[in-house]
């Protein structure tokens, strides 16, 4: 059969042969004329350098993020210094008007677990919604009681002080059980804690109390899909807490470190610096892909087995 030459000219051959393929014939191969110049094709990365991304679950969950290819930038001045960062956050930034409704939970251990929820949205968050968790309370707990963070420290005693000081009726029949007066009275976080919380909860001491609370101990047990978003730079939740390789290993799981943003700062993005943090955009990311992506199919009731057996086991691990 006769073919029409090959050109490699920018024109077409006109008009162009008519071809009848043949049973079994093979395409005809596409001639590339290749220069001697070694040509390279570099993907788009998936997220900026400036984020450090890592966790087992980042195939499935990184796609779904619209901002992580952007590089993290610090609102200028603000954004640089973690103190200042998480003292300007705590101060000045614009927050809503939202009404919380508080749920306590008691686990298998006896311990109790509170959550305080957006009022009204208790009717529609399922069995298995996020919450937020601190990841290791001893480091944080060594963290709080050094250089500048003992301001941290006296912030949070003083809180503590004001809560218990309104309920201390409450402790006039069970004094030898609690140290009230400590807990009216304590120089830091810790002596409130050993006065008064590792009591109410049961444990035989303050590190007791804080060991056994650290989330971090439990994340190969996450049997739901969980973001952790950690700045490298916070002064009380310092990032050594960070379980990375439980979080590398467990599928449901992915981390995600920025380089600034102190404790609950992170005054950077759009809104910075008095406006929504960085980190509200991503979470709504990661929620709406999980809602698009929930199952509507029989797998919700074996996912419900899997994410009831797995509180079964955080509760045996005295969480």
């Amino acid at each position: 059969m006769a073919r029409a030459p090959l050109s490699l000219t920018s024109k077409p051959p006109l008009p162009p042969p008519t071809i009848t393929p043949l049973r079994h014939q093979r395409s005809p191969l596409t001639t590339v004329r290749v220069s001697a110049t070694t040509v390279t094709t570099t993907a788009m990365p998936d997220h900026h350098p400036s984020l450090e991304i890592s966790g087992g679950a980042v195939d499935r969950f990184l796609p779904a993020f619209k901002s992580l290819h952007l590089p993290y930038k610090p609102f200028p001045i603000v954004g640089w210094n973690r103190h200042i960062e998480t003292i300007f956050a705590a101060f000045f930034r614009k927050v809503p008007d939202v009404r919380y409704r508080r749920e306590c939970l008691r686990t298998k251990d006896d311990g109790t677990i509170a959550l305080d929820w957006a009022s009204d949205d208790h009717r529609s968050l399922p069995a298995d919604a996020p919450i937020l968790i601190l990841l290791d309370l001893v480091i944080a707990d060594e963290n709080l009681r050094k250089g500048f963070n003992n301001i941290y420290d006296r912030a949070l005693r003083e809180a503590l002080c004001r809560i218990f000081t309104t309920h201390t009726p409450l402790f006039e029949d069970i004094e030898d059980k609690f140290n009230v007066q400590v807990g009216l009275n304590p120089q830091t976080v810790r002596e409130y804690d050993e006065a008064i919380t590792r009591v109410a909860l049961g444990f035989n001491s303050v590190d007791d109390y804080y060991s056994n609370s650290c989330s971090c101990h439990v994340i190969q047990h996450v049997r739901i899909p969980l973001l952790c978003i950690q700045a490298a730079n916070d002064p009380i939740a310092p990032i050594e807490g960070t379980p990375r390789e439980d979080i590398k290993g467990n599928p449901n799981c992915m981390l995600i470190v920025t380089p600034q943003g102190g404790h609950l700062g992170w005054v950077a993005g759009d809104e910075a610096p008095f406006g929504a943090p960085w980190t509200d955009n991503v979470v709504m990311d990661f929620l709406e892909h999980l809602q698009k992506a929930a199952p509507i199919s029989k797998e919700n009731s074996s996912n419900a087995e899997d994410v009831q057996q797995g509180s079964e086991d955080v509760h045996q691990a005295k969480v």
